[in-house]
């Protein structure tokens, strides 16, 4: 059904081309749009007739047009009608093989797309023009969820594009560029009288439109609606060689989604809707990216979005991760253990992403699973232009998989406290670096690295080993980078990649390390050299009331082969597996101070429960620390497991205090406050559950569900004061299993009640 094609888009010209018909019915040509590319000669038209077609076309390196009947009736109602379904297998269309001015897609509606980059239309080395084009719930796993624009020439007309999802820059479009590219610059054309429309996409960076400089020098995007009306890197991100937000950029648009950004808090809770205010806990927004747009940055007071108690996930409730944060605005979770960013294992699905922006915010109280991180880091903190402040707390990150790192944080002054960070694989769990002239500080205290293992398959530069630290300063600078680590515990780590040599912590050039009451244990794997490694210059380490046992060989190892700008390491009331002995330097000309204090005994951990590292009686780390630590040091008021940080006559050894107990009866002798805590929290399907109590008595234990019925009757019996557990299996009275959600423990004391929040995850 080959038809002459003479008239095309009022041109008056006779053209020697040919219109391949797609009609789902048979009587056409062709039934699929890709039959009809591949039948198509340069010059030629695949007009596709109305229904939904899943297909991922390719236009394979021809100029060819591929339109609705929009394009020959002029009916823009067919581009509703005429649907691209990408079906989730990769990009609806892609045009990326040298196609040539002439190239056109017009008319379609392109959704359901999921491509590495580009879920809509990836576009490389070639030209194109997109024409009154619905491109909506797109996906990318990198960059450009609705359009990917690399080394092209593209004419945008009429289209709209809007929630497209990227895990790289650009939601709704991404442009760039290298050096060297057969169409250089890019070049990307908005047609100033069929406007199009971009707005409420959400990527890494750039939520709606992502540039290079490579791409575009001189940037002016021109627009009928727009997610906001005034430029924001935030929505828009033209960044210049050097990396930061470039002044050549200017936006025009008639109409904007957001009207007025809302300066107050927002809330957001899993059964909300982004239609609410979101000013009030009744009256909540669905997603944290919708707030985190919605939101005003006010750097004068600091706005927060609340999040509450749930599960946060892209198929429970559109939640999109990695979130885009943004300056000045905090986000808290209602409770650490229950508030859960579930990333759902979707490639490269990072939880949090900041660049280029001033933060001074604070994230905290979540727990963030199921992470997978195929470049960077799974949290990022990233701004090496702006003095930045930032907070991470009570932070749980779990069951993720990294090829780079856990959390990073580069030139910024971070203060992270509570970071538990345990039971994931692959790459560096905390990674610091300021490299600048005048480097900021970072302080981390009361956190734990615990259970890493290397991520089996991967491919990154970290992937197939795992540490728990990297902290990298300026080479010969005049001013350290200073990090503090008081109160954590780097545990139970295997690394086996014979290259990386470190099993803990990576000191790298002119940093001023001060480790104070810490725990490094079991950091095990081939080729390891050291718990503590320094291969870089000018480092000063300072070990205070610290532990370091059982590593695979040397507890610290100097490395770094620069006689004139060598290291320092002053030890300190600490154990040190091998004692003096136990600091190796090879080439001698490092300084190690082992002052007083260090013992090189056997610790003598608990070795199981919720904290295996905690102190058991006989413990020789017992009151034997010092409180004579280094300049500006101050310690937190508990330890890693939550008591008092100062028991008896001393402070102890390492991340924990030993609270009183008795080597005898192991009697706890005095518990200020009832308490109940589970672990883990999350859980599948099991869980223990602790019990502090405080007096004699009558107990009832139970657990009872989001709607306030009971579930389970666990304890009822008379009880002495002390610490007790008992494990709950996610079964009911009935033996039968429970479903994912939020549940409560509720312990009932001599008429006094205490109640505790925790969450299954299935």
């Amino acid at each position: 059904m080959k038809i002459i094609l003479i008239i095309l888009l009022g041109i008056s010209s006779l053209l020697s081309a040919t219109i391949w018909e797609i009609k789902q019915d048979g009587t056409g040509d062709f039934i699929s749009i890709q039959e009809g590319i591949n039948a198509a000669a340069d010059g030629d038209t695949v007009l596709v007739h109305p229904g939904t077609y899943y297909e991922n076309i390719d236009f394979s390196s021809k100029t060819i047009v591929v339109a609705s009947l929009c394009l020959t009736t002029g009916d823009e109602s067919y581009k509703y009608e005429t649907i691209i379904d990408g079906d989730q297998n990769d990009s609806c269309v892609r045009i990326t093989s040298g196609e040539g001015e002439g190239t056109m897609i017009c008319g379609f509606t392109l959704t359901n797309g999921w491509g590495i980059s580009g879920g809509g239309v990836r576009v490389r080395d070639s030209a194109v023009t997109i024409r009154n084009c619905i491109i909506k719930d797109n996906y990318a796993v990198g960059g450009g969820g609705g359009i990917f624009a690399y080394n092209c020439l593209i004419n945008l007309e009429g289209n709209s594009i809007y929630n497209n999802r990227a895990r790289a820059s650009g939601g709704g479009l991404l442009i760039t560029s290298p050096g060297g590219s057969t169409i250089s610059p890019v070049n990307i054309i908005w047609d100033e009288s069929n406007l199009n429309s971009i707005y409420l996409n959400y990527g890494l960076t750039g939520n709606d439109i992502a540039a290079s400089v490579t791409a575009i020098e001189n940037f002016h995007v021109i627009l009928d609606t727009f997610t906001v009306a005034e430029l924001d890197p935030y929505f828009l991100l033209h960044v210049n060689s050097t990396g930061q937000f470039s002044g050549n950029t200017l936006l025009s648009a008639n109409n904007t989604i957001i009207e007025e950004h809302v300066n107050d808090d927002l809330y957001v809770a899993p059964d909300g809707e982004n239609s609410n205010s979101g000013l009030t806990l009744d009256d909540p927004l669905a997603t944290l990216n919708y707030a985190l747009a919605l939101i005003k940055p006010d750097s004068l007071n600091n706005n927060t979005v609340y999040v509450a108690d749930g599960v946060y996930s892209f198929n429970e409730n559109d939640n999109w991760f990695p979130l885009n944060l943004r300056s000045y605005i905090s986000l808290e979770g209602e409770s650490m253990a229950n508030t859960i960013l579930d990333a759902e294992e979707f490639p490269n699905s990072r939880f949090m992403y900041g660049r280029l922006i001033r933060y001074n915010s604070h994230i905290k109280k979540f727990t963030m699973t199921n992470g997978i991180s195929s470049g960077m880091a799974l949290v990022s903190i990233n701004d090496f232009y702006n003095e930045t402040d930032i907070v991470l707390e009570n932070i749980i990150i779990q069951n993720s998989k990294t090829n780079y790192y856990g959390v990073y944080t580069a030139f910024v002054a971070a203060f992270l406290k509570n970071i538990q960070y345990h039971n994931n694989f692959g790459g560096v769990a905390i990674s610091l670096l300021d490299t600048r002239p005048n480097p900021q500080k970072v302080h981390i205290e009361n956190s734990r690295i615990h259970y890493i293992r290397p991520w089996e398959g991967a491919s990154g530069a970290y992937g197939t080993f795992s540490r728990p630290m990297n902290i990298t300063g300026r080479p010969f600078s005049d001013i350290p980078f200073q990090v503090n680590l008081i109160n954590m515990e780097l545990s139970d780590s295997i690394n086996n990649n014979t290259m990386s040599r470190c099993a803990g912590i990576a000191v790298l050039n002119n940093v001023k390390l001060n480790i104070i009451n810490c725990t490094l244990g079991d950091l095990r794997g081939s080729g390891i050299k050291g718990a503590i490694y320094v291969d870089g210059t000018n480092a000063e380490v300072n070990i205070y009331n610290s532990i370091l046992w059982n590593t695979s060989t040397y507890e610290m190892f100097l490395d770094a082969d620069d006689t004139g700008h060598p290291s320092t390491v002053n030890i300190s009331h600490s154990i040190i597996r091998g004692g003096e002995d136990g600091i190796h330097d090879p080439f001698s000309h490092h300084t190690v101070n082992w002052l007083e204090g260090n013992l090189d005994e056997d610790p003598l951990w608990v070795g199981e429960g919720d904290y295996p590292y905690s102190l058991s009686a006989n413990s020789p780390a017992i009151n034997a620390g010092t409180l004579d630590l280094p300049p500006g040091i101050t310690l937190p008021e508990t330890d890693l497991a939550g008591n008092p940080r100062i028991y008896g006559d001393s402070i102890d050894m390492g991340a924990y205090e030993w609270q009183g107990v008795d080597a005898e009866d192991d009697t706890v002798m005095k518990i200020k406050q009832t308490r109940i805590s589970n672990y883990p929290n999350p859980f599948n399907p099991d869980t223990t559950i602790r019990l502090e109590l405080a007096e004699a008595g009558r107990i009832e234990l139970s657990i009872y569900n989001i709607k306030g019925q009971k579930v389970r009757n666990l304890l009822d019996a008379h009880t002495e004061p002390g610490i007790f557990t008992c494990n709950w299996n996610g079964r009911d009275d009935n033996g039968r299993p429970v479903s994912s959600g939020q549940y409560f423990i509720k312990l009932k004391q001599n008429d006094e009640v205490t109640v505790e929040k925790m969450m299954m995850v299935k």
